[in-house]
């Protein structure tokens, strides 16, 4: 189970990473900083499926769970994906040292 954490920890922080990159080029050309929404960047990457996720929600699962995600969507693309990704990473660290020491002492 730390190991899948680890990895899907990794995973969100690669995607911030590549979040904050998009953002930083842009910054390079428009002159402005500004972070990209989740929403806007998984529109540039794949309109459809944000469409079907919106659709599938709304009509086939529950309406108000839409509302939510569409709160998650307007937010910072880094922050999204970076927290959770942080999280997600020192939950699955290696345990050890409270453990390993009480039992050493003896």
């Amino acid at each position: 189970m730390r190991l899948l954490a680890r990895l899907l920890g990794y995973l969100l922080l690669i995607a911030a990473l590549a979040a904050l990159a998009v953002d930083l080029l842009a910054w390079s050309t428009t002159g402005r900083f500004r972070l990209s929404e989740l929403g806007a960047l998984w529109a540039q990457i794949d309109r459809p499926s944000l469409n079907l996720v919106q659709a599938v929600l709304e009509r086939h699962v529950w309406q108000p769970l839409w509302d939510g995600l569409f709160w998650v969507l307007l937010q910072p693309a880094v922050l999204v994906l970076g927290l959770p990704g942080l999280v997600l990473l020192l939950l699955g660290r290696r345990g050890g040292g409270r453990r390993d020491s009480h039992f050493s002492r003896r």
